[in-house]
């Protein structure tokens, strides 16, 4: 994606000490140089990962992910029914694929929010027990889905929806 997205919404961020941010800065030297140069105790940068299982932990230590609507994360994320909240998303396929999560509330798109308040909006969503209990409720519909199709089906439904995107 380039630093554009990420290295932006980290510059805004304004952390008030009720989440803790582990940013995923895979190969990505010039964010991790950045996210290390602010030496801020509720921001830490992680280099990439050569690990499934130190990945694996991070997951589970996770109670939400911040993340571009591309593909593995966004599975890993549903599969683990860990709350989504979209900073950014490119034009095109990934924003195709934001369209199609936030329709079926399986995501949370913050791209419009003012990040000094963003840790608010999160907390309060965490906090509370209605949405907690919606998004269990779609994640777990779409999940239940998912396992009752075929792959090729599941390919065909997505092909056939991106294409009637693409038309309209």
């Amino acid at each position: 994606m380039g630093v554009g997205g990420i290295l932006k919404w980290v510059q805004e961020l304004s952390p008030g000490g009720k989440i803790l941010y582990k940013i995923l800065c895979g190969r990505n030297e010039k964010l991790y140089s950045y996210v290390k140069s602010l030496h801020h105790p509720l921001i830490e940068a992680i280099p990439y990962l050569h690990s499934k299982a130190e990945m694996n932990r991070l997951y589970e230590l996770a109670i939400g992910i911040m993340t571009k609507p591309g593909g593995v994360t966004i599975s890993e994320c549903l599969q683990k029914r860990l709350p989504v909240f979209i900073y950014h998303a490119l034009p095109g396929q990934e924003e195709m694929n934001l369209n199609l999560l936030h329709e079926r509330k399986l995501v949370t798109d913050m791209r419009n929010w003012d990040m000094q308040k963003a840790e608010e909006y999160i907390a309060a969503f965490f906090q509370s027990n209605e949405q907690m209990k919606e998004y269990k409720k779609h994640v777990n519909g779409y999940l239940g889905e998912m396992s009752d199709r075929k792959i090729e089906d599941v390919l065909k439904r997505i092909i056939w929806k991106q294409k009637n995107t693409l038309l309209k």
